[in-house]
């Protein structure tokens, strides 16, 4: 397709085989990208013509590409409804796109005083991912270092994660999310 301007909190599902380019960037550009699966080659075309006019539906190693704008999708989602932990998270279509490979979301307080997380939860994908754009929550994961018969009190630690933090839970690792600041 056109050309677009990506922004802080945007996010862009590149299926594999997608051929792009990056036109221009502005300084101190920082971007967050992950490979799910990470096996692929990466080869520099300088005489590629772009846009490649396919359609939008169409589908790169079973994917579809997404372009998720903040902006537009905040606004969206302020009607929607809070999670137990006091979190409202916009979906930004990506689980669709890749059939259940990856999924991603983004959370934000829904009010001034959020609840702890009403219980941890646990996925079943290679890593569940999060990333603090700005503000700050904390994390609550199971620790796994302790074993089965002595899991329960105790058993649960507790990370802050601010801006620019970063952490990969495992699979079958519980975890919750609480106390999140306003900004966040």
């Amino acid at each position: 397709g056109a050309p677009f301007e990506l922004r802080a909190g945007d996010c862009v599902l590149q299926p594999p085989t997608l051929r792009h380019r990056v036109l221009a960037c502005s300084g101190g550009l920082e971007v967050l990208e992950l490979g799910c699966p990470a096996e692929h080659a990466t080869r520099a075309d300088r005489g590629l013509a772009l846009p490649n006019r396919r359609g939008p539906r169409k589908t790169y190693g079973g994917q579809r590409f997404v372009r998720a704008v903040s902006v537009s999708a905040e606004a969206a989602a302020r009607d929607e409804q809070a999670d137990a932990d006091g979190l409202v998270r916009r979906d930004t279509g990506v689980r669709d796109a890749t059939h259940g490979l990856a999924d991603v979301r983004v959370a934000r307080p829904a009010c001034e005083n959020p609840v702890e997380p009403a219980s941890l939860s646990s996925h079943d994908a290679d890593f569940a991912f999060r990333f603090v754009l700005r503000g700050k929550v904390t994390l609550h994961v199971t620790d796994e270092r302790r074993p089965w018969w002595r899991r329960g009190r105790g058993s649960t630690r507790s990370i802050t994660l601010a801006q620019g933090d970063s952490v990969a839970i495992p699979a079958g690792r519980s975890f919750g999310l609480a106390a999140p600041s306003d900004d966040l």
